[in-house]
């Protein structure tokens, strides 16, 4: 029962997280430069927070950790660009229908690398939960190309990898280095974000922001942080095929209701389709 719990508190940070995110983005974002710009101020912020712990604590930083982590930081980040590229340049649907169903890579990692049992039902409702997420990107607009079709595997392979770097770290003999671990992917995403965000030989003028923006980047950041922390923890405890559909699935959920509740958007039919599949795919990874 707790591990559901912490799963409901990472789902409901991380729907958090990117309705701040979406905030920023219509409010400060004004060309792809900024874009990378809020995702450094994000990332430091969890990065003052993980440090902050790691004093406190005491945690170490093997060089495994540190090693790992530097390459969690740079997919984290890469699979972010490709993700936002593919979106520019190509249909939102399906964009997003190939970004969800990077779900499989680390889902059926278990079963081929560290022998976790997978049944019909958990695969079929994998597949089911890629449906949803489809479903509740709606139809979008864009025409599909072979540059749009390069981000799409780039964001295929990238987003699809994270599950599986969380999932060796937490099954090696350092897995107690949660914390380090994260600090420096973030550092490094961060840090590859600040140069992404710079033109050779060009000047970038400062976000002008108020004191409101900067405190959403604080909430966007404590959210980031809440997520991370319990998504690495649970990677090594959960089954893989049931904790990485259900992380996905239950933000298709939580995310669909935010934007019925709090945003007052309409229940379409294909809203409500993507709500009623989402909710059948984790009832098919749940009980099974």
């Amino acid at each position: 029962m707790l591990h559901y719990l912490l799963l409901l508190l990472s789902v409901t940070a991380n729907v958090t997280y990117s309705s701040l995110y979406n905030h920023l983005g219509k409010t400060v974002l004004h060309d792809r430069r900024d874009a990378f710009r809020i995702n450094m101020w994000v990332d430091l912020g969890v990065s003052v927070l993980l440090a902050g712990y790691v004093l406190l604590s005491g945690g170490g930083f093997s060089l495994y950790t540190v090693l790992l982590g530097m390459v969690f930081g740079c997919v984290t980040a890469l699979g972010a660009v490709c993700k936002l590229k593919a979106l520019e340049n190509g249909p939102m649907s399906l964009t997003i229908l190939l970004v969800t169903a990077s779900m499989v890579i680390p889902a059926f990692s278990g079963a081929l690398f560290w022998q976790e049992t997978i049944s019909v039902w958990k695969i079929a409702g994998t597949l089911v939960m890629i449906f949803a997420g489809y479903l509740a990107a709606g139809k979008g607009e864009g025409k599909t190309s072979h540059v749009w079709l390069a981000y799409c595997i780039g964001a295929f392979l990238f987003i699809g990898s994270v599950g599986i770097l969380q999932k060796i770290h937490q099954t090696s003999p350092w897995r107690e280095q949660k914390t380090s671990f994260l600090l420096v992917a973030f550092l490094t995403a961060a840090l590859l974000c600040a140069v992404l965000s710079r033109k050779p030989h060009e000047k970038t003028k400062p976000f002008q922001l108020n004191r409101k923006q900067w405190l959403i980047f604080g909430l966007c950041s404590i959210c980031l942080t809440l997520n991370n922390v319990i998504n690495l923890h649970l990677s090594g405890i959960l089954p893989s095929v049931l904790f990485f559909p259900i992380v996905n699935g239950g933000t298709t959920v939580l995310s669909v209701l935010t934007a019925l509740i709090l945003f007052r958007e309409k229940l379409t039919k294909r809203k409500l389709a993507a709500l009623c599949v989402a909710l059948a795919a984790l009832s098919m990874l749940v009980f099974s």
